[in-house]
C-alpha cells in the first residue's frame, strides 16, 4: 500500500500499512481511543483490549490487515480490516481509533479511505462495519458514505451494521 500524506495546518500525517513492530502501538491507541473521553465501554470489544491485543489479533491470521496514521514518528491512529466471512466480496473494518488529542482533523476519515482503497485493490466491492447507536458512531460513518444494513438490540445498546459499496 503506498503511503499517503495529509497536511492539515502544521500537521503532516502519513497513512500507510502497519509494520509488525507497530502492532503493540496500535493496541495502545485503540485502548486510549475507546476509553476516552466518555470512559470505557464494557460492551465494546476494545474495552477488553490490553497492550499487545492487536498483535494477538494479527497473529491469528485470517488475512487480517492493519493501517496506521503516523505523526512525528509515532502511531496516532489505526484501523484493522479483513475479509468479511458472510460475504465473499466485502471486507470488515474494525478497531478504528485515533488518539483523543488528534481527533477532529480528518484522520479517522483518512484511515477509512485507506481501507476502502486497499479493499478495492484486493478485488472487494464493499466495506462493512459495526457501531453502537448510543455512541453516535452511525452518524460519523454515514458522513463517510456508509448506510445502515442491520440493527440489533443487545445488553450494551443497539449494534448497527453499516455497509458502503465501493465504486470502481
Amino acid at each position: 500500500m503506498p503511503q499517503a500524506l495529509m497536511s492539515g495546518g502544521a500537521l503532516d500525517v502519513v497513512i500507510r500499512e502497519a509494520e509488525r513492530s507497530e502492532w503493540a502501538a496500535i493496541s495502545e491507541v485503540t485502548v486510549r481511543a475507546f476509553n476516552e473521553p466518555t470512559g470505557p465501554d464494557p460492551h465494546a470489544g476494545s474495552y477488553r483490549e490490553v497492550a499487545g491485543g492487536i498483535e494477538w489479533l494479527m497473529r491469528l491470521g485470517y488475512d487480517r490487515h492493519a493501517i496506521v496514521a503516523v505523526f512525528g514518528g509515532s502511531v496516532i491512529g489505526g484501523v484493522l480490516w479483513e475479509r468479511w466471512p458472510p460475504c465473499a466480496d466485502a471486507v470488515a473494518l474494525f478497531r478504528l481509533g485515533v488518539l483523543p488529542e488528534y481527533r477532529n482533523r480528518g484522520i479517522g476519515a483518512l484511515l477509512v479511505g485507506a481501507v476502502e482503497r486497499a479493499a478495492q485493490v484486493h478485488g472487494y466491492t464493499a466495506v462493512v462495519l459495526k457501531a453502537m447507536l448510543e455512541k453516535g458512531l452511525p452518524e460519523y460513518y454515514a458522513r463517510l458514505g456508509f448506510t445502515v444494513f442491520e440493527t440489533r438490540a443487545g445488553a450494551g445498546g443497539h449494534e448497527i451494521t453499516m455497509l458502503k459499496r465501493l465504486v470502481p
